[in-house]
Protein backbone atom coordinates (compact mmCIF):
# COMPACT_ATOMS: atom_id res chain seq x y z
CA UNK A 1 0.00 0.00 0.00
CA UNK A 2 1.16 3.37 -0.91
CA UNK A 3 2.14 6.09 1.91
CA UNK A 4 0.29 8.13 -0.18
CA UNK A 5 -2.92 9.72 1.52
CA UNK A 6 -5.05 12.95 1.44
CA UNK A 7 -3.11 15.44 2.68
CA UNK A 8 0.46 14.19 2.11
CA UNK A 9 3.25 16.88 1.04
CA UNK A 10 5.01 15.41 -1.90
CA UNK A 11 7.38 16.33 -5.34
CA UNK A 12 7.72 14.85 -8.39
CA UNK A 13 10.33 15.36 -10.93
CA UNK A 14 7.62 16.54 -13.77
CA UNK A 15 6.85 19.41 -12.28
CA UNK A 16 9.21 21.42 -9.40
CA UNK A 17 7.79 22.25 -6.82
CA UNK A 18 6.04 21.09 -3.10
CA UNK A 19 2.49 19.62 -3.27
CA UNK A 20 -0.16 18.53 -1.23
CA UNK A 21 -2.34 16.14 -1.89
CA UNK A 22 -6.27 16.49 -1.80
CA UNK A 23 -7.89 14.05 -3.55
CA UNK A 24 -6.82 10.07 -4.56
CA UNK A 25 -8.92 8.20 -7.18
CA UNK A 26 -8.46 4.51 -7.61
CA UNK A 27 -10.38 1.61 -8.71
CA UNK A 28 -12.09 3.63 -11.54
CA UNK A 29 -12.02 2.07 -14.96
CA UNK A 30 -9.81 3.21 -18.25
CA UNK A 31 -9.04 2.58 -21.46
CA UNK A 32 -6.07 0.41 -22.02
CA UNK A 33 -3.91 1.72 -25.49
CA UNK A 34 -1.78 -1.38 -24.90
CA UNK A 35 -4.52 -3.96 -24.74
CA UNK A 36 -7.39 -1.74 -26.34
CA UNK A 37 -9.61 -2.46 -24.06
CA UNK A 38 -11.57 -0.96 -21.29
CA UNK A 39 -12.05 -1.89 -17.50
CA UNK A 40 -10.75 -1.86 -14.30
CA UNK A 41 -7.59 0.46 -14.06
CA UNK A 42 -4.12 -0.03 -11.59
CA UNK A 43 -3.83 3.53 -11.76
CA UNK A 44 -3.99 5.26 -8.75
CA UNK A 45 -4.61 8.92 -9.66
CA UNK A 46 -3.37 11.72 -7.28
CA UNK A 47 -5.11 15.41 -7.25
CA UNK A 48 -2.62 17.74 -5.99
CA UNK A 49 -2.22 21.61 -4.98
CA UNK A 50 1.17 23.26 -4.97
CA UNK A 51 2.33 25.56 -2.60
CA UNK A 52 5.83 26.46 -3.14
CA UNK A 53 7.14 26.44 -6.83
CA UNK A 54 10.85 24.77 -7.24
CA UNK A 55 12.56 28.01 -6.01
CA UNK A 56 10.94 27.57 -2.92
CA UNK A 57 8.40 31.05 -3.29
CA UNK A 58 5.27 30.78 -3.08
CA UNK A 59 3.17 29.79 -6.05
CA UNK A 60 -0.18 27.46 -6.41
CA UNK A 61 -1.54 25.96 -9.10
CA UNK A 62 -3.77 22.24 -9.18
CA UNK A 63 -2.62 19.53 -11.18
CA UNK A 64 -2.94 15.63 -11.05
CA UNK A 65 -0.30 12.91 -11.03
CA UNK A 66 -0.32 8.92 -11.11
CA UNK A 67 0.95 7.64 -7.57
CA UNK A 68 4.35 6.07 -8.78
CA UNK A 69 5.37 9.74 -10.23
CA UNK A 70 5.12 11.27 -6.57
CA UNK A 71 7.94 11.34 -3.90
CA UNK A 72 6.61 11.95 -0.15
CA UNK A 73 8.91 14.59 1.23
CA UNK A 74 10.63 12.86 4.09
CA UNK A 75 10.78 14.08 7.75
CA UNK A 76 13.61 16.77 7.19
CA UNK A 77 12.16 18.46 4.34
CA UNK A 78 8.76 18.30 6.17
CA UNK A 79 9.91 19.93 9.52
CA UNK A 80 11.54 22.64 7.18
CA UNK A 81 8.33 23.00 4.81
CA UNK A 82 6.80 23.39 8.77
CA UNK A 83 9.16 25.66 10.20
CA UNK A 84 8.59 28.03 6.16
CA UNK A 85 5.01 27.97 6.96
CA UNK A 86 5.35 29.31 10.58
CA UNK A 87 7.65 32.16 9.25
CA UNK A 88 5.01 32.90 6.39
CA UNK A 89 2.18 32.42 7.81
CA UNK A 90 0.14 34.74 5.38
CA UNK A 91 1.48 32.83 2.46
CA UNK A 92 -0.24 29.53 4.21
CA UNK A 93 -3.27 31.31 4.08
CA UNK A 94 -3.52 32.56 1.24
CA UNK A 95 -2.75 28.44 0.22
CA UNK A 96 -5.27 27.39 2.50
CA UNK A 97 -7.55 29.63 0.55
CA UNK A 98 -6.79 28.57 -2.53
CA UNK A 99 -9.61 26.47 -4.28
CA UNK A 100 -8.42 22.49 -5.12
CA UNK A 101 -10.05 21.94 -7.89
CA UNK A 102 -8.80 18.79 -9.99
CA UNK A 103 -7.53 19.59 -14.01
CA UNK A 104 -10.21 18.38 -16.52
CA UNK A 105 -9.57 15.15 -17.93
CA UNK A 106 -9.56 15.04 -21.77
CA UNK A 107 -10.00 12.30 -24.20
CA UNK A 108 -8.83 12.60 -28.11
CA UNK A 109 -9.77 11.13 -31.17
CA UNK A 110 -7.93 10.85 -33.91
CA UNK A 111 -10.43 11.54 -37.25
CA UNK A 112 -8.67 11.95 -41.01
CA UNK A 113 -11.23 13.57 -42.94
CA UNK A 114 -10.50 15.35 -46.59
CA UNK A 115 -13.91 15.68 -48.02
CA UNK A 116 -14.96 18.30 -49.77
CA UNK A 117 -17.21 20.19 -47.10
CA UNK A 118 -16.03 21.57 -43.83
CA UNK A 119 -16.83 18.95 -41.19
CA UNK A 120 -19.03 19.73 -38.11
CA UNK A 121 -20.01 17.73 -34.82
CA UNK A 122 -22.71 16.47 -34.87
CA UNK A 123 -25.40 17.35 -33.09
CA UNK A 124 -26.18 13.73 -31.50
CA UNK A 125 -22.79 14.13 -29.88
CA UNK A 126 -23.40 17.12 -28.36
CA UNK A 127 -26.45 16.23 -27.08
CA UNK A 128 -25.14 13.35 -25.38
CA UNK A 129 -22.55 15.68 -23.62
CA UNK A 130 -24.96 17.30 -22.41
CA UNK A 131 -26.39 14.01 -20.68
CA UNK A 132 -22.66 12.65 -19.52
CA UNK A 133 -21.66 10.42 -20.75
CA UNK A 134 -19.24 7.41 -19.77
CA UNK A 135 -16.53 6.03 -21.48
CA UNK A 136 -17.96 3.44 -23.37
CA UNK A 137 -21.38 5.52 -24.24
CA UNK A 138 -18.86 7.93 -25.73
CA UNK A 139 -17.28 5.48 -27.97
CA UNK A 140 -20.89 3.74 -28.79
CA UNK A 141 -22.26 7.39 -29.85
CA UNK A 142 -19.02 8.39 -32.02
CA UNK A 143 -19.59 5.46 -34.11
CA UNK A 144 -23.38 5.72 -34.46
CA UNK A 145 -22.40 9.21 -35.67
CA UNK A 146 -21.46 10.70 -39.32
CA UNK A 147 -17.47 10.94 -37.34
CA UNK A 148 -17.62 7.27 -36.54
CA UNK A 149 -16.49 6.29 -39.88
CA UNK A 150 -13.03 8.73 -39.94
CA UNK A 151 -12.57 7.41 -36.49
CA UNK A 152 -8.81 6.31 -35.74
CA UNK A 153 -7.75 6.32 -39.62
CA UNK A 154 -4.30 8.02 -40.91
CA UNK A 155 -3.66 10.64 -41.48
CA UNK A 156 -4.94 12.62 -38.58
CA UNK A 157 -7.10 16.09 -39.55
CA UNK A 158 -9.07 16.72 -36.60
CA UNK A 159 -9.05 15.86 -33.09
CA UNK A 160 -12.62 14.92 -31.56
CA UNK A 161 -12.17 16.01 -28.07
CA UNK A 162 -14.19 15.06 -25.17
CA UNK A 163 -14.10 16.42 -21.74
CA UNK A 164 -14.67 15.17 -18.27
CA UNK A 165 -14.71 18.32 -16.03
CA UNK A 166 -12.70 18.24 -12.57
CA UNK A 167 -12.29 14.10 -13.66
CA UNK A 168 -15.91 13.45 -12.41
CA UNK A 169 -17.15 9.80 -12.04
CA UNK A 170 -20.09 7.65 -12.14
CA UNK A 171 -19.44 4.64 -10.60
CA UNK A 172 -16.23 3.76 -11.43
CA UNK A 173 -16.64 5.28 -14.80
CA UNK A 174 -15.61 9.23 -15.84
CA UNK A 175 -18.51 11.54 -17.17
CA UNK A 176 -17.49 13.37 -20.13
CA UNK A 177 -20.22 16.34 -20.03
CA UNK A 178 -18.54 18.58 -23.25
CA UNK A 179 -17.34 17.77 -27.02
CA UNK A 180 -15.21 19.34 -29.33
CA UNK A 181 -14.20 19.08 -32.71
CA UNK A 182 -10.54 20.86 -33.49
CA UNK A 183 -9.03 20.93 -36.34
Amino acid sequence: MSPLTIGSWVTTRLKPGVWRIFRIVEGHNDYDAVTRRYGPSPARLCFVTRFLDGKGQPSFANDSFEASLLIPIDVQALASLTAYADDHLDALAAFEAYPAKAPDRIWNDAISYEGPEALELPPELLIKAREGVTFPEMRTAVAASRLGQFLGSRPKTHVLQWISPAHELRGLDFVYRAVRLLG
